[in-house]
């Protein structure tokens, strides 16, 4: 999380030697598919520096690698995109010494910014997805979805967006993890947004210049209905243009299951999937309760991968992977019953963090699914490629018995790239230096060639597959269906005179067609708050001087004017009157006009299912 200067040479080439000593061994061993590159960088792998991290890569036509994280600490956490050359070294025509470092993008509480996800465009330019966040008090807080656009030089493309900048759902936390390009050019991001404090799994789709795309979803942006505490980490686009998003979601807090959606061209759900659009999926263990899909890829005949982690029992966790046919149903010719695991952790300790196992997913020319994520072993930590055959066992033929895991401890990778120039495979991510700072970390894996090879032959040069391939460790998944709540709103007007409000209120009717809780308010965004001079108190904390200080502190926020709520027991509708009073109706007669949204938010008693609707409103006076 970091900003990031060509001062960092030196530190560049020091992590580098140090990394290149202990994968020397590897590097030394021959040119098998997941034996590291040694023609790339420095015995296969290549830094960006002390106090940085990288997030994803993508690979260019002519081979370059694009990586893309966060530099820099606290305050002056920045985007970081830098790129490779073929042969691993920081290009010196891209940015300054090979690393662009994003703007400050200001929010109401920090200017941090940093990517977890990018994309080549055909004419070479590069978006990245990510979040702004107040890097310097809270590194994991979110407060906007961020789309950048970078010229192949590595300069902002002032042509996109607001001098290359997008930050998008900042009045309701936004946050972006993932990004597809369309042929026509249009950009899809995924993330999640916040609804009454509750995250949900949320897709924007951009035009060619950054504007929301208005023929999608409402407006640019589609907020699904996927379940409370859903995010949407991965997305992928098929040849038919619909979209397959992959992620996770946690209704009740109890438990967190891996979900997948497709959503039409138009950002609706996919009937024809799944039989309603969306799955969500229990995928650890008998006794597990955390399973995530954090990649996912479309094989050329047009069955979908996605790949995660799971928590299993005993300190364990699993990678895993799941194929789907086109039509949302698990194909049974791969793995058991369409999922294949691989260890993650044989002696993990549970106490917070992330699940070991995969964070992305890609197919390699020959067919295989290679996930790239982390392994665990007690307090070490390694980064780590699995490759699964077609049929969903583990390939013998790659790297040790299907896993190539780099030697050196306290490593992780958070992507995984296929090169189109030679096929070989590029991990992204981060090593941590005992007591010491994040360096970013590429490395580059022998693959199976450019060419497209039969599934089932053997590479040249590779040895001969073990007969006995390893086992597949079997799992009874336990579906979990979507909800099929349905929240109806009624008598909301588009304008309202503000004196006829303030002295009767603003009067509507919601309904469920299940048992469910009600939520009714006046939503005014950051910039009205502004306009109504009404500040939110909230806590800040900051660095000084090496220590942590916290304190309160006055701030324009999003607020929730006239809040109310209610109870149906069954299907049924309750009229609720919203009345304003205090220094919100002192503030709203002190204006012509004003925008508001009334925002009304119905959760299911049975499933925990929330679903939102949103109505922009204006006051007049």
């Amino acid at each position: 999380m970091s900003a990031f200067r060509p001062a960092f040479s030196s530190l560049i080439v020091l992590c580098a030697a140090v990394l290149a000593a202990a994968l020397a061994p590897r590097a030394a061993a021959a040119a098998t598919p997941g034996a590291l590159d040694s023609s790339f960088g420095t015995a296969g792998a290549a830094a960006t520096g002390s106090a940085t991290r990288l997030f994803a890569a993508a690979v260019q036509s002519d081979g370059d690698v694009v990586a893309v994280g966060e530099g820099g600490t606290g305050s002056s956490a920045r985007v970081l995109v830098a790129r490779f050359t073929a042969s691993g070294a920081l290009d010196g025509a891209f940015g300054r010494g090979g690393i662009a470092q994003g703007p400050a993008v200001p929010t109401a509480l920090g200017a941090g910014s940093l990517a977890r996800a990018v994309a080549i465009q055909p004419d070479g330019k590069i978006v990245i997805v990510g979040k702004t966040t107040d890097a310097a008090a809270d590194p994991s807080a979110r407060y906007g979805l961020l789309v950048e656009r970078y010229d192949p030089s590595g300069t902002l493309d002032t042509s996109f967006g607001d001098g290359g900048v997008v930050n998008l759902l900042s009045a309701s936390f936004g946050d972006g993890y993932a990004i597809a390009l369309q042929p026509d050019g249009r950009i899809v991001a995924t993330g999640s947004e916040n609804v009454s404090g509750v995250p949900y799994a949320t897709v924007v789709r951009l035009n060619t210049d950054g504007s929301l795309d208005s023929s999608f979803g409402s407006a640019g942006t589609d907020l699904l209905n996927l379940g409370a505490y859903s995010y949407a980490l991965a997305v992928a686009i098929q040849s038919d243009g619909k979209l397959v998003i992959a992620g996770s979601q946690s209704p009740g807090l109890q438990a967190t299951n891996a979900l997948i959606a497709r959503l039409t061209t138009s950002g609706a759900l996919d009937s024809s999937f799944n039989g309603g659009g969306a799955v969500a999926q229990q995928y650890a263990p008998t006794g597990g309760a955390f399973s995530s899909f954090d990649g996912v890829a479309i094989q050329s005949d047009g069955k979908i991968v996605a790949a995660g982690n799971a928590a299993a029992g005993g300190e364990t966790a699993d990678a895993f992977a799941v194929r789907f046919n086109s039509a949302g149903t698990q194909d049974s010719s791969f793995g058991h019953g369409g999922v294949a695991y691989a260890p993650s952790a044989t002696d993990w300790l549970e106490a917070g963090g992330t699940v070991p196992g995969a964070a992305g997913v890609t197919i390699a020319t020959n067919g295989d699914v290679v996930a790239a994520g982390q392994f665990v072993n007690g307090l070490n930590s390694y980064g780590a490629l699995w490759a699964f055959t077609p049929s969903g066992a583990l390939d013998g033929t790659f790297g040790a018995g299907g896993v190539a895991q780099v030697p050196t401890s306290s490593t992780e990778f958070d992507g995984v790239a296929l090169s189109p120039a030679t096929g070989d495979l590029v991990a992204a991510g981060d090593s941590l230096a005992f007591g010491g700072a994040y360096t970013g970390t590429v490395a580059s894996y022998v693959g199976y060639g450019a060419l497209k090879l039969t599934p089932t032959a053997t590479p040249t040069g590779a040895p001969v597959p073990n007969p006995t391939p390893t086992p597949t460790p079997t799992r009874s998944p336990t579906p979990i269906a979507i909800p099929t709540l349905r929240l109806s709103v009624s008598g909301v007007k588009r304008i309202y005179i503000t004196a006829t409000v303030l002295k009767h209120g603003l009067k509507l009717a919601a309904g469920c067609n299940e048992g469910c809780s009600l939520h009714v308010a006046l939503i005014a965004s950051t910039a009205t708050a502004r306009r109504l001079h009404i500040k939110t108190a909230v806590n800040e904390c900051r660095k000084a001087h090496g220590k942590r200080r916290c304190g309160r502190a006055e701030t324009y926020r999003p607020l929730a004017l006239s809040p109310q709520s209610g109870t149906l027991a069954t299907t049924g509708s309750r009229t609720f009157v919203l009345h304003v009073g205090g220094a919100f109706a002192k503030g709203l007669r002190t204006q012509k006009r004003v925008g508001l949204t009334v925002e009304v938010t119905a959760t299911s008693t049975a499933s925990h299912a929330m679903q939102v609707v949103k109505t922009p409103v204006v006051f007049k006076s």
